[in-house]
């Protein structure tokens, strides 16, 4: 699918595939048929079609879901040169 410049309106690959799996549903097929010509697991599929029930077609585009939005605490942030000063270190043991 593509806009009117011609590219398409989907942010990547993975993006496309959850709504391909939309539309496949919506004309008549079972999810683990779905999940099989996307090579992917029901499970994904199952979740990805819940998800758009419950919050609509554009819950399903990358990015807008909790998890792209998690935020650091300002704890974790500080850890985060000890983990890169720890990780040097190992990475000179190897």
């Amino acid at each position: 699918m593509q806009n009117e410049f011609g590219l398409s309106p989907y942010r990547n690959w993975r993006e496309e595939r959850r709504f391909v799996a939309w539309e496949l549903k919506q004309h008549g097929w079972k999810q683990k048929r779905i999940a099989e010509v996307l090579d992917v697991t029901p499970g994904a599929v199952s979740r990805w079609l819940a998800q758009a029930e419950k919050q609509g077609r554009e819950a399903l585009r990358i990015g807008r879901r909790g998890v792209a939005s998690v935020r650091w605490t300002e704890e974790k942030r500080k850890c985060i040169p000890r983990l890169l000063a720890r990780m040097e270190q190992l990475d000179r043991l190897m």
